[in-house]
């Protein structure tokens, strides 16, 4: 058995166009030749070229966040070293809000399916980020990526749930976007994030007690709504 898998190994090292000299040389081919990481780098040096136009930036964040979210954990691990810097981008206050609301849906794409991720986002302040911006209801559009931004990092992570739920005028902040239109959107994530965190009575002492049992309810409508581009 051991003789038949040195000849194969053989023969595919001797296919024209593979050469590789040690098995760091064949992994430094597949992670260069890898399309989802090659399209996130290329945009991320679009994003860092201060001289690119906006709208080159934006169009490269997006590119970042399907890469990130299709190319698998190599791909995401990668997008995932951007998160400091797109959170930095979007605490500043005269941050536009196309630029806004594209960093919220490429960090929801990048942070949607990997759990260290949602886990760097947390350790940087995302959950008061977030908010803050969920609470500006003169950017609507902002303020609903950021609920639902929210509800991907809940996902999985009672920790954070606890750190909104003590989040000071959580309530308040919340149920100023509630009623904002949610037309076109799966589910209105202000009011999800408001329950989750226990403030409409008739859910307070269940999520309290068992919070994951509501917190995989969201799992179905926040996969419906990856990839759409909602206005």
């Amino acid at each position: 058995m051991n003789n038949v898998l040195t000849s194969v190994r053989k023969a595919v090292q001797n296919l024209p166009g593979l050469h590789w000299a040690d098995e760091d040389a064949k992994d430094d081919w597949n992670y260069e030749d890898d399309p989802h990481i090659k399209e996130i780098h290329r945009s991320i040096d679009i994003v860092n070229n201060k001289d690119a136009p906006l709208s080159k930036q934006i169009e490269a964040l997006r590119c970042i966040g399907h890469a990130s979210f299709s190319g698998g954990f190599e791909a995401a691990g990668i997008a995932g070293e951007l998160i400091p810097q797109l959170l930095k981008i979007v605490k500043k206050p005269y941050t536009t809000q196309p630029l806004k609301v594209q960093i919220l849906m490429s960090l929801s794409e990048i942070c949607h399916r990997y759990q260290n991720n949602k886990m760097i986002a947390r350790d940087l302040g995302a959950t008061s980020i977030l908010l803050q911006v969920a609470g500006n209801i003169s950017q609507p559009r902002a303020a609903r990526w950021a609920c639902y931004l929210l509800t991907i990092l809940v996902v999985d992570n009672i920790a954070m749930l606890r750190e909104i739920n003590e989040y000071p005028y959580v309530s308040e902040i919340l149920e100023s976007i509630i009623n904002i239109s949610w037309l076109g959107w799966p589910d209105n994530y202000a009011l999800r994030i408001l329950e989750l965190s226990g403030f409409q009575s008739s859910n307070q002492e269940a999520i309290k007690n068992r919070p994951e049992q509501f917190i995989s309810k969201l799992h179905i409508k926040i996969n419906s709504l990856v990839d759409v581009q909602v206005k």
